[in-house]
């Protein structure tokens, strides 16, 4: 069908089904941003954890290595994600993890949504405390 300049001969939606769409779209980004706010608190949790506390950052960044390598052994993630989250833990962590949250735009969304620490997000002691 054609565009004829009539929205209701083009696209039969009445203004309140419209209307809820719209909504339904807002409460959609706006619960993306929360999660992405809270991935961020929590990897902000993670860099604290690895500089404070040496044995659990030790404990943490084992899992985190050994979750990259699966990735890239099954070959399970693109290798762009394996490449900078290698680079992220290979030297200061801590700092990287920090750098990283504070970046912005998708590409800090994508590295934290395919991040080798989410093993964390149920760890109670994390999510507790970044709720």
């Amino acid at each position: 069908m054609r565009f004829d300049g009539r929205w209701s001969a083009a696209y039969p939606v009445s203004m309140a089904s419209l209307l809820a769409r719209i909504e339904a779209r807002r409460r959609a980004l706006a619960a993306d941003a929360e999660r992405y706010d809270r991935l961020r608190r929590l990897h902000v949790e993670i860099a604290s954890r690895i500089e404070l506390d040496p044995v659990a950052g030790a404990s943490l960044l084992e899992r985190a290595n050994e979750r990259v390598k699966h990735w890239a052994d099954a070959k399970t993630c693109s290798p762009f994600y394996i490449r900078a989250w290698r680079r992220i833990l290979r030297s200061h962590p801590e700092v990287g993890l920090r750098q990283l949250v504070r970046g912005k735009g998708q590409m800090r969304d994508a590295m934290l949504q395919n991040s080798p620490f989410s093993f964390a997000w149920t760890d109670e002691r994390l999510s507790d405390r970044t709720e």
